[in-house]
């Protein structure tokens, strides 16, 4: 049988133990710092790091984690009523990721529409961001605030 999620002192995919309310308690300061802030997550879901998702929520955050598949990198900042985010996704995995917007048609990927994004695809809106399936690579998400 194949365990679907590993544990450990720092288990970093347990909400329940890295939640801000048991931050000092878990000691895992780290995790917090690339959860909570650039909105680095792993899917509770899947093992490790194989499946993530990114969703932000300040307005300027530049991170990144290196995980068990290779780099992980989550840059964004909010500008004049603008949202830009610089991800990249490493190789053999996938991630979900969620813009902020309340028009997905207005989000944009590589200067063309985020629908027509190569490697990725809408899923759906949900709480004021237009959530996207991912795969491997570097993605400039683009979106009015």
């Amino acid at each position: 049988m194949i365990p679907t999620r590993s544990y450990s002192n720092q288990d970093s995919c347990d909400p329940g133990m890295n939640g801000e309310s048991q931050l000092i308690l878990a000691g895992n300061l780290g995790a917090w710092f690339y959860q909570t802030l650039p909105g680095i997550n792993c899917n509770p879901m899947q093992s490790a790091f194989k499946h993530i998702i990114l969703q932000p929520d300040l307005t300027f955050v530049r991170a990144s984690h290196k995980c068990l598949y290779g780099l992980i990198r989550s840059e964004w900042k909010i500008e004049a009523g603008h949202f830009r985010w610089d991800v990249v996704v490493p190789p053999n995995t996938t991630a979900t990721v969620h813009v902020p917007t309340n028009d997905a048609a207005g989000v944009g990927e590589g200067g063309k529409p985020a629908a027509q994004a190569e490697g990725g695809k809408f899923l759906r809106m949900e709480d004021r961001a237009a959530v996207y399936g991912v795969g491997a690579g570097q993605y400039t998400f683009v979106s009015a605030r």
